[in-house]
């Protein structure tokens, strides 16, 4: 299963079979992204969330370049939304899915501390991407587009708030009686 790293997940099950000379350009063994991971276990009934912990305030969801236009996981991430936003609060970027404008840390873009007036040049039109949805939360499951926003807060501070998509799951979700850790005395 892959984690939150859009770049290690092209590099390992998009373009890594290929690099490592598998004709087929599958991975050695079957690959789950995360989003699909979760989305299933939702679908299931194996992760329940409390309906009262629903995000019930505008959010917008940030299309990892990586997940989306690489892997073909758009409608998996909104999946998850339709489980985590209470119903009218979800607002689309425009344009969305595969033709979302980048985070802007792409390429690694992220760490390279040289370009960052370069970056925070190009952030200005993912900052007026998302100002545009009057969301003030940014939903971002890519760990490289949810540092970008991050940065994006930080250099021009309009106003947002930023997560991914587990740390929410896990903040929303009903934990069974026996699985919850034993209380202290």
């Amino acid at each position: 299963m892959g984690t939150e790293c859009g770049h290690a997940h092209r590099a390992t099950v998009i373009e890594g079979p290929y690099w490592a000379g598998r004709p087929d350009g599958l991975p050695p063994k079957p690959f789950l992204h995360y989003t699909e991971w979760l989305a299933e276990a939702l679908r299931l009934g194996k992760i329940k969330i409390d309906p009262a912990k629903r995000i019930k305030q505008p959010v917008t969801l940030q299309d990892s370049c990586n997940y989306i236009r690489n892997y073909g996981l758009k409608e998996i991430t909104r999946e998850i939304l339709s489980y985590i936003v209470e119903p009218g609060y979800f607002v689309e970027m425009s344009p969305n899915k595969e033709h979302n404008y980048c985070c802007g840390g792409g390429g690694g873009f992220n760490g390279m501390g040289i370009f960052r007036p370069q970056r925070n040049r190009a952030l200005m039109v993912k900052r007026d991407q998302i100002l545009a949805t009057g969301c003030k939360l940014v939903i971002a499951p890519c760990h490289n587009c949810w540092d970008a926003i991050r940065d994006l807060e930080e250099e021009f501070k309009i106003g947002i708030k930023w997560s991914f998509l587990k740390p929410l799951v896990i903040s929303m979700m009903i934990v069974p009686d026996h699985l919850k850790p034993a209380e202290e005395e």
